[in-house]
């Protein structure tokens, strides 16, 4: 369970604009302190401070107090207020301006300590609402940009804690208990940019003891393909004196450190932390994250006691809930996921059964507890167990004493029953209905889900061309939904759509592409181009089609003629175009037979006169093809034929589109066999969308649409 739990940890990272752990731009006081305004004019405590931090020591660090008084005021705007005591020359002048300075130096420090004041107030209180802890120092900034993303983020984040000893002096020091955060949203939205594998990266540490320094941090973050600059420099600076990063930026370390509010993940991202290092599970977290069958229970209640009303679909819920025992339910705000909790506890209730109900935020309990009603009494609601355990055991006897008290009436038992038998009937009723409209018709799809899908269209509409061309389309209207649906997802995922397009639309550019030979060899392939290439640059020499009378008619029936070597259909057929009243003539002489032999006689002469004409014209052509039979090498009978007739006809092209072809040979045969290898299905559903669209777009469209 411990991968799963780490996968959908990791989920819970947002990696988007919105997440300032990626892009600080500012803060108030209410969510973020710049710590680098005070270390900036005392550097030595800078390096006291992160050298604490580092190592995740649980020493006290004095972040404001005598020590840092003079850097904190100085770091004010007190010298552009008050002009500095050294340049007045008169004393007493100089002593009412001392003392102005020291008064400001008083109010300047107690604002600064009352904003970290207000800091922790509003991180204790988030604390308290959602268990989060969520204060960190944040040090050093990652600046830059990355693609898709702009950066203005802490590379690490120490938990850190705040302490007031009094009221001139604020301590700041490592949280126990808690971890040194690597910034996992800069690394994972750096890792989306460039599609880089982080689940070997370490993003916890008790201490960055290993680690010599930035430097040795970066390298380490080298092993995983993210590069980051780094030049060393002794200062920490203030967070404001760096702007808005710009399109240009590369990434580069920034000294920067502040005390900010920061949300690393999702509200239940420690609990996955939690079950994860513990590597902790049960029956319901084996059916919610690893999909196991779940167990029925062998007890069935088919009763439901309910004290607020349901809609089918939440009385289905509460039903399962006694089935099944673990479920999830979840839907937008307004859909009654507290009503129907509060129903399932009322049903648990009366079956004596305990419910404990537990939220990570106060408003949610108290909407139950509400809801509850009158049961309320038999309800205990605690917001924070540790401080009120002795209000539990006051409310825990008062409840008791009052269930003691308690009179019931029987004859509302008998009432319910009642009631129940009338509504079971009605639901049974309903129950028929419902069956008749989830049974699956032979489309494959419920009326149901037919009406869910349905919407109104007009007849100019693209939806109502595309249903008119499927109604005329019989194998098109043999495939039902799910053979439907499940070839879309073919054609969408193995983009067989694009190649069935674009194939089709090289094939009616170049014919010839579907007339190459599926087996031929590089070397068979290399030498046809070698004669094609020494065709096209010499000098042609055309075949004198009008000198030869059937040329055309001879063309067409060319490989019949060379495989059958029978010229008598070939005779016939021209004799009969020819000649058409010899044929009439001969056709009525069957009828009228003393004409006959007469008709017979003119029209035999005729054909011979055609036959020998036809002999001349295959044997001028047979010469002069005989330089093009290498074609037969790599084309089938009828693209033989086809290349033939282009170049007897003194078709330039004839050459140049053979050429093409065999230059793309091993990409259209690859195209050729990926596409033969398509379902029947399939292939139905590209050939109707093509045949029905005049543009790319259109054929996209006609998919889309198809199982809408």
């Amino acid at each position: 369970m411990k991968s799963v739990y780490t996968f959908y940890k990791e989920r819970l990272i947002e990696i988007s604009g919105k997440n300032r752990s990626l892009y600080l731009k500012n803060f108030n006081k209410k969510n973020g302190y710049d710590v680098g305004k005070i270390l900036y004019n005392d550097q030595d405590k800078a390096v006291k401070l992160l050298s604490l931090l580092w190592c995740g020591s649980s020493d006290s660090f004095e972040l404001i107090g005598k020590s840092t008084r003079e850097s904190i005021i100085k770091a004010s705007d007190i010298n552009i207020r008050y002009q500095e005591e050294d340049e007045i020359k008169d004393e007493n002048e100089r002593a009412r301006v001392a003392r102005q300075r020291r008064e400001y130096g008083k109010k300047v420090l107690a604002a600064e300590i009352q904003n970290l004041k207000t800091l922790k107030r509003e991180i204790d209180e988030i604390e308290k609402d959602t268990g989060r802890y969520e204060l960190y120092f944040c040090y050093p900034f990652v600046c830059g940009n990355c693609k898709n993303y702009t950066f203005k983020a802490p590379l690490f984040m120490f938990p850190i804690e705040l302490s007031f000893p009094d009221d001139n002096t604020v301590n700041i020091s490592f949280k126990a208990g808690e971890r040194i955060q690597l910034n996992r949203a800069l690394m994972y939205a750096i890792a989306d940019s460039y599609h880089l594998n982080l689940d070997e990266m370490e993003m916890e540490f008790n201490s960055l003891a290993k680690f010599a320094g930035i430097q040795a941090v970066l390298d380490y973050l080298k092993k995983f393909g993210i590069y980051i600059s780094f030049q060393s420099r002794k200062h920490v600076f203030p967070f404001n004196r760096y702007g808005d990063i710009t399109d240009q930026d590369d990434l580069e370390i920034k000294n920067l450190s502040i005390l900010a509010r920061i949300s690393l993940a999702n509200a239940i991202y420690a609990d996955y932390t939690a079950l994860e290092k513990r590597n902790l599970t049960n029956d319901a977290i084996n059916e919610l994250l690893n999909t196991k069958i779940i167990k029925r229970r062998k007890e069935k209640c088919s009763k439901l006691y309910l004290i607020n009303n349901v809609d089918y679909a939440q009385q289905q819920v509460i039903q399962k809930v006694n089935e099944n025992g673990n479920m999830v339910i979840y839907g937008p705000p307004g859909t009654g996921k507290s009503q129907t909790i509060v129903n399932i506890i009322s049903d648990a209730m009366a079956k004596n059964k305990k419910v404990l109900v537990v939220s990570q935020k106060r408003a949610a309990l108290d909407v139950i507890y509400n809801r509850l009603g009158n049961l309320n009494i038999r309800a205990m609601l605690m917001t924070d167990p540790a401080k009120e355990l002795q209000d539990f055991y006051t409310k825990s006897f008062s409840s008791h004493e009052a269930l003691l008290k308690m009179n019931y009436n029987k004859e509302l038992f008998s009432k319910f029953d009642n009631t129940k038998l009338a509504l079971d009937e009605q639901v049974y009723n309903l129950n028929e209905l419902s069956d008749f409209l989830n049974k699956k018709t032979a489309f494959g799809i419920s009326l149901q889900e037919m009406y869910y899908n349905s919407y109104k269209i007009g007849k100019s509409s693209i939806e109502y061309e595309i249903y008119t061309a499927m109604q005329k389309d019989s194998e098109f209207m043999k495939l039902d939904y799910d053979t439907l649906a499940d070839s879309l997802s073919t054609v969408y995922g193995k983009n067989n759509a694009e190649m069935y397009y674009d194939f089709v639309e090289s094939k009616k550019a170049n014919p010839f592409i579907d007339y190459l030979r599926g087996d031929l060899s590089i070397h068979v392939v290399a030498g046809a181009q070698s004669k094609l290439k020494q065709m096209m640059n010499k000098k042609q020499t055309y075949f004198d089609v009008g000198r030869y009378k059937y040329c055309r008619q001879i063309l067409t029936y060319y490989n019949d003629v060379k495989s059958n070597k029978d010229l008598t259909p070939l005779t016939k057929l021209i004799a009969s175009l020819e000649y058409p009243q010899l044929n009439h003539n001969l056709k009525l002489s069957k009828v009228l037979f003393p004409m006959y032999p007469f008709a017979k006689v003119a029209m035999t002469n005729k054909e011979k006169e055609i036959q020998q004409e036809i002999e001349r014209t295959i044997k001028e052509i047979d010469e002069y093809v005989v330089e093009y039979e290498f074609l037969k090498d790599v084309l089938t009978e009828n693209g033989y034929l086809m290349a033939i007739n282009g170049i007897v006809n003194g078709n330039n092209e004839t050459l140049k589109l053979v050429s093409i072809a065999l230059n793309n040979y091993v990409e259209y045969r690859d195209i050729t066999t990926a596409l033969h290898n398509l379902k029947d299905a399939e292939k139905t559903i590209l050939n109707f969308a093509y045949k029905n669209s005049n543009s790319y777009q259109k054929y996209c469209v006609i998919l889309s649409k198809i199982c809408q």
